[in-house]
């Protein structure tokens, strides 16, 4: 899969725009953090608390955005390589110039900067370090930052799975379950990041009763593909509006 996070990229600064998110109470605050999860977090050289705080303390949209930052950041080595090949530099700078920045606001400072350091190692003019040296100690920067990212990713997994009650899963009520796809179509719309939660609630609740349907609309949104999750959507309203 290729390493695209531009998407992810516009998402985030949308997020960072919306001054009211700082206001909304996190349900967790940085102070009841997981143990398992501030140890991941140490280990992996992330400052999740500031993370968080950029993200109005919602860590279910921090888990999610670390999901997808984790599955593209496997597919950035083989990128390079191939930009080595090419001997495109620009575009590997541009790449990490993306990585730098993406890496900074999900609190992973030490892949951020290294990703710094070596754009500017290609951005030195006549003193440039060549690509085929940046790259390979990029790759193994990005082989040593994975599995530690990834730790991080299960512990905010279970934790999240510890905080979570199980809810009675009673009769499909099809008019509360339009009312929660139309809040969801709108924050579609907006690329609003409180889509990833209203998914989230969407699951736990109708999940069990509509199965795979609601399941293909949960991977989209947790995608950050939030237009393909917008028709999908739509589907589902249609479906059940009858």
């Amino acid at each position: 899969k290729p390493f695209d996070l531009d998407q992810l990229v516009r998402l985030l600064r949308r997020l960072g725009g919306r001054q009211s998110l700082r206001t909304v109470p996190s349900t967790r605050t940085d102070q009841t953090l997981a143990l398992q999860v501030v140890n991941a977090a140490r280990a992996a050289q992330v400052d999740i608390e500031a993370a968080l705080d950029r993200m109005g303390g919602k860590q279910e949209v921090y888990q999610r955005m670390l999901v997808s930052f984790v599955n593209d950041l496997a597919a950035l080595p083989e990128q390079l390589r191939g930009l080595v090949a090419r001997n495109e530099t620009l575009s590997a700078s541009r790449l990490l110039h993306t990585l730098k920045g993406l890496s900074a606001t999900l609190g992973a400072m030490a892949l951020a900067a290294e990703a710094a350091q070596s754009e500017k190692s290609l951005a030195g003019g006549d003193a440039s370090i060549p690509l085929s040296v940046v790259v390979p100690h990029m790759c193994q920067t990005v082989a040593t930052a994975l599995p530690l990212l990834s730790s991080l990713q299960t512990a905010l997994h279970n934790a999240r799975a510890t905080d979570i009650e199980p809810l009675q899963i009673i009769e499909l009520n099809p008019d509360a379950l339009i009312t929660a796809l139309q809040a969801l179509e709108r924050q579609l719309r907006g690329a609003d990041m409180a889509a990833l939660e209203t998914m989230a609630g969407l699951t736990r609740q109708f999940g069990p009763t509509l199965g795979q349907q609601l399941h293909s609309l949960e991977e989209t949104v947790g995608a950050l593909d939030f237009e393909r999750a917008l028709q999908l959507c739509q589907e589902v309203i249609a479906c059940h509006a009858g």
